[in-house]
């Protein structure tokens, strides 16, 4: 049931976009896909302080992205504490206190 689901991998496949998060996941691998963009609002749709989601690692290196993460996800995603990210296939990571 994707109520418990607390890590998911979905690394090395051909995603080409980004997919609602259940409000449980806690790791979510994305790394080596076909992404382009991370449309952030897809990913989570609302903000709600009283029911957080819990996600602390995502991880999207290795994509086709070629644009910084919103800063929208730091509010959507505040637990997180490592987001391993790179544009163009260059791999990289950043923090929530380097952005």
């Amino acid at each position: 049931m994707l109520s418990n689901l607390l890590e998911l991998n979905l690394g090395h496949n051909k995603l080409k976009q980004i997919f609602y998060i259940p409000r449980t996941l806690q790791h979510l691998y994305l790394e080596d896909n076909e992404i382009e963009v991370m449309n952030v609002t897809l990913m989570c749709p609302t903000i709600d302080p009283l029911n957080l989601k819990h996600l602390t690692y995502i991880r999207v290196d290795q994509n086709k992205l070629t644009a910084p993460i919103s800063t929208y996800a730091f509010f959507c995603f505040p637990l997180t504490h490592k987001k391993t990210y790179s544009a163009k296939r260059f791999l990289g990571s950043f923090s929530k206190t380097q952005v």
